[in-house]
């Protein structure tokens, strides 16, 4: 993904698997943040999220 942010001119689309017909979430080099307030609120029982910051942590030792 870092590639292709990178390049500044190129996008990623993240699509759901599990609903194929939704939208998805595009990854973008830049980010308007005036039109962004709250990215999410999520409450699920007996779930786990991992947020990674950024690519470069990721096949990093202790990560």
């Amino acid at each position: 993904m870092q590639p292709a942010i990178r390049s500044g001119t190129m996008c990623v689309c993240v699509k759901n698997y599990y609903n194929r017909t939704a939208a998805g979430a595009f990854i973008t080099a830049q980010r308007d943040m005036r039109k962004v307030l709250v990215t999410s609120i999520v409450l699920k029982p007996n779930v786990t999220l991992v947020d990674i910051i950024s690519t470069r942590m990721m096949g990093q030792y202790g990560f």
